[in-house]
């Protein structure tokens, strides 16, 4: 047996389901080795695309997946999808082959460090040099993907290596670390400022999916009344139709969200990463009395100082808080912030006006999806529509990249997502700038029959930069650009392609991309300046 098959053999035992990349001349051992797998390889159309495929796969399962691709700029495409696994805490191994180690020290044909591009965008990097320690080496780095927190890990193999006979082809059995139990004194602290608290609320963060505490999350603020707000990355920690849910903190001016974390006297972050949201956004005068409970210490940060940090399991921080404190008076703000949502949502759905409002045909959208559907929305101006408004009841459900928060991930992600959960209903909901920038996928999904539904806002502008240059009083500058027939686009790829071209026409055209057995691209034109009344009605 050699190098090759037994990386594959080790990928196998560790219940790897998918290899997403690309072939290349430098990785045909470990290409040859899948075919006699249960593995299956996903061939991808660009090697950015393959990454988010499997980036998006595996937040969704939290489960180990792959990917692979070649020597120098197969490698160096993989470079974005791995950042952003890296930042939005993705357990993904990404192999890339390498020329052979003679060719390693000097100036030769497509080599370069590929360890050294990959060192600060993923939790480890490294180089297979020999065959020896290959079992190691390969379990070391699922073992670093997969612990908590989560991310992505790179190993580089040569292809000399990967032909070389395995001189240990055992298979070693390994512990992942567990959350520990947190630590009684905290929690103890942690009850003495709550018990004293008029007006707490929570925070719900990424890491309430990634650890499974949702149930837990919504016994506690059922049992003491303490609303709860989430970020993007959050969404569905507590189901949105819960009377203790008030809403997403996506616009930092009076957004309901935002005014009840401002008007509160301790915020308690469960969950919470730094890189979902700056605190500065939603704690500007540093002045907020923090409890921090997650698997993980707090990151150090002049508007995140901590009254008390809890680290451990999540669950078992809430249960024991839970039995410790008395439940608190449902103040009326609570109310009024709930009504000021409704009141938002009310507005968008009046509004007929064509070009669309994106909150009109986000609502449409969900009305007609089941909450164990699948929404990817791509990074632009939609993605703070989308964040706010889109209501989800479980999480994981509604996938936002705002780790890395990278364009062009939602439609590989959605074949990512479709391969994770074949029963669901995909969903992908783009910009038009986002969405070109890996089109090709398109391709892909038609290729593997996946019935993916495309929805592309389009304006004919990098809308969020726009938006951003109005908020600085500034002219808009750069951001126009001309856009293909995206129903012949559609059409070209083996897809169906229909476009929006009335009010009336978005939720006959939602009802037949839903219904439809096939990739379906939607055109939906969308009014740009329902941005600027958006910051004019939330800034009153």
């Amino acid at each position: 047996m050699n190098v090759a098959k037994h990386i594959i053999r080790i990928l196998e035992a560790n219940q790897v389901k998918y290899v997403f990349g690309l072939p290349g001349e430098e990785i045909i051992p470990i290409m040859d080795a899948i075919q006699d797998s249960d593995i299956t390889f996903v061939t991808a159309r660009h090697e950015q695309g393959a990454g988010f495929m499997a980036d998006v796969y595996s937040r969704i399962t939290k489960e180990l997946t792959v990917c692979l691709a070649t020597l120098g700029p197969g490698a160096t495409n993989f470079a974005t999808p791995a950042a952003d696994a890296f930042l939005d805490f993705a357990p993904v191994l990404f192999l890339t082959g390498q020329a052979e180690r003679t060719r390693l020290y000097k100036n030769s044909h497509q080599v370069i460090d590929t360890k050294a591009v990959f060192d600060p965008i993923t939790k480890w990097s490294g180089s297979v040099i020999t065959s020896d320690n290959i079992t190691e080496v390969i379990q070391n780095c699922i073992k670093i993907a997969k612990t908590h927190p989560m991310g992505a890990v790179h190993l580089v193999i040569p292809e000399d290596v990967q032909k070389l006979p395995c001189s240990d082809c055992k298979i070693l059995k390994v512990q992942f670390p567990q959350s520990t139990y947190p630590n009684e004194e905290q929690l103890k602290r942690a009850q003495t400022i709550l018990s004293k608290a008029k007006r707490p609320v929570v925070i719900a963060g990424n890491g309430i999916f990634r650890e499974e505490a949702h149930h837990a999350l919504k016994q506690f603020c059922e049992a003491l009344n303490i609303p709860v707000v989430e970020t993007y990355m959050g969404k569905g920690s507590l189901p949105n139709s819960h009377p203790m849910f008030v809403g997403a903190l996506g616009l930092p001016w009076k957004d309901p969200a935002y005014t009840l974390v401002a008007e509160s006297d301790v915020v308690i972050t469960i969950g919470y990463d730094l890189v979902e949201l700056e605190p500065k956004a939603w704690n500007p005068n540093s002045d907020k009395s923090i409890i921090h409970i997650g698997s993980r210490p707090a990151e150090v940060d002049q508007h995140y100082v901590l009254e008390v940090g809890i680290q451990g399991q999540i669950d078992k921080s809430l249960s024991w808080l839970q039995k410790n404190l008395t439940a608190y008076d449902v103040h009326d703000s609570i109310r009024l912030y709930k009504d000021k949502a409704r009141e938002d949502i009310a507005l968008a759905l009046s509004e007929k006006r064509f070009p669309l409002s994106p909150a009109f045909v986000i609502h449409q959208l969900a009305d007609l999806l089941t909450p164990k559907d699948i929404v990817i929305s791509d990074v632009g101006a939609h993605k703070i529509w989308m964040g706010r408004l889109f209501p989800c009841e479980v999480p994981g459900r509604c996938i936002i990249s705002n780790g890395l928060a990278t364009m062009g991930i939602a439609l590989p992600g959605a074949i990512g997502a479709a391969l994770a959960d074949p029963e669901a209903r995909v969903v992908s909901v783009n910009g038009d700038g986002g969405f070109l920038m890996n089109v090709q996928e398109l391709e892909t999904a038609t290729r593997l029959n996946l019935p993916i539904i495309h929805i592309v806002f389009n304006d004919s502008l990098y809308g969020l930069i726009k938006w951003k240059q109005y908020l600085e009083n500034l002219p808009p500058s750069q951001v126009d650009f001309t856009n293909p027939d995206f129903v012949k686009l559609a059409e070209s790829f083996g897809a169906k392609g229909l476009r929006i071209k009335s009010f009336e026409d978005v939720r006959p055209v939602l009802v037949e991309a839903l219904s439809a057995q096939t990739q379906v691209i939607i055109d939906c034109p969308v009014d740009f300046e329902e941005n600027i009344r958006l910051v004019q009605r939330t800034k009153k």
